[in-house]
């Protein structure tokens, strides 16, 4: 093969996969995923492209692009990488299995009306991150009509979907420590915008004892109402739902974890106070405020 063609296959192999090697190796588990089969993954994700590369005669010009990752994701993923290392061996994970923990506070769901759990529970198959110790107990709520859509017309476009500019509301009394906010909503429904300066996008960390501490993330940008400090009571007004960091359509993010630093956190399970079953919540169902 000649070099002027050799040329754009190695540059396309080069740019393809050397961001995601990266990305995985940092957010490679080792206590829950072995190192071996990451690898296979990895080297599997390559060669098919660069097959498909070849064999489809793709020029210079059409080869795909890769997803470029902000800098400042490698070090997140660090830092939660630090985080899981500190809690399994030098703070070990207290006991909070949901049934025998019980919460200190006293925890609503954080919007009004009926939302649909789309991801999160407490068991380990539908768990929203079980080996990501801060998200063990995380839940991803939308809005869907009676057809199981969470948007009206266009699943692309974000302001087409139920729950985008939704009342984001307090799940428990408690002070505000932490707020996030400015980060720009990623337009582009269905996909995750890499490129975004925090994954969390903005963001709200609410001290409700020494015990308890409320995460909820996917701000829309500039909504929030609160500021570091601020006492806030449940139910209050926090901002609008968004879709601002690593997310694929609009939805607000919620957890509780054991410590006011989120990477250093452990989910708590939350047992929320305002349903009419026995107050725990698992993926694929409805829930409603009352």
């Amino acid at each position: 093969m000649e070099s002027t063609k050799i040329t754009p296959y190695l540059r396309g192999f080069l740019r393809l996969k050397i961001y995601r090697v990266f990305y995985f190796l940092i957010f490679l588990y080792p206590f829950y995923e072995p190192f071996k089969y990451v690898i296979v993954l990895i080297v599997a994700d390559v060669l098919y492209e660069v097959a498909e590369t070849f064999w489809k005669k793709k020029s210079q010009d059409v080869l795909r692009e890769p997803d470029i990752y902000h800098p400042n994701l490698f070090l997140q993923s660090f830092f939660q990488l630090i985080g899981i290392v500190w809690r399994t061996f030098y703070k070990p994970l207290k006991s909070l299995e949901p049934k025998t923990y019980k919460n200190v506070a006293s925890f609503n769901l954080p919007f009004a009306g009926k939302w649909f759990v789309y991801n999160g529970g407490i068991t380990k198959d539908k768990s929203h991150s079980w080996n990501i110790y801060n998200q063990r107990y995380a839940y991803d709520f939308v809005i869907q009509d009676m057809e199981g859509k969470s948007y009206q017309n266009n699943p692309h476009d974000i302001e087409d979907y139920y729950c985008f500019e939704a009342e984001v509301l307090c799940p428990a009394d408690g002070k505000v420590i932490e707020v996030k906010d400015g980060l720009a909503d990623y337009t582009k429904a269905g996909a995750i915008n890499y490129w975004a300066k925090d994954f969390r996008g903005n963001f709200v960390i609410i001290e409700h004892n020494d015990e308890e501490y409320s995460f909820i993330a996917h701000f829309k940008r500039h909504s929030i109402k609160v500021k570091p400090g601020q006492f806030v009571r449940r139910g209050e007004l926090l901002g609008l739902c968004g879709n601002s960091g690593h997310s694929t359509e609009p939805h607000i993010h919620f957890h509780v974890q054991d410590s006011p630093n989120f990477y250093l956190g452990v989910g708590v399970p939350i047992k929320f106070d305002n349903l009419e079953h026995d107050g725990w919540v698992n993926n694929g169902i409805e829930v409603e405020n009352k």
